[in-house]
């Protein structure tokens, strides 16, 4: 996708650009606690999560 400078710069464009930023950092904040819980009480890490693994614990 290609923006020109000006869409860049509009005052919509840097709202979203900054919802987007703070809704990644919050879900990979959430995402490294997660990781640290699962480490440290069953000393593994899953490949993937899944509703069923998330249900089981």
């Amino acid at each position: 996708m290609r923006c020109s400078i000006e869409a860049m710069n509009h005052p919509e464009y840097q709202e979203s650009v900054q919802a987007t930023g703070e809704a990644y950092e919050n879900w990979t904040l959430k995402e490294w606690m997660l990781e640290i819980i699962l480490r440290e009480q069953t000393g593994d890490f899953p490949a993937k999560f899944t509703e069923q693994f998330l249900a089981t614990g």
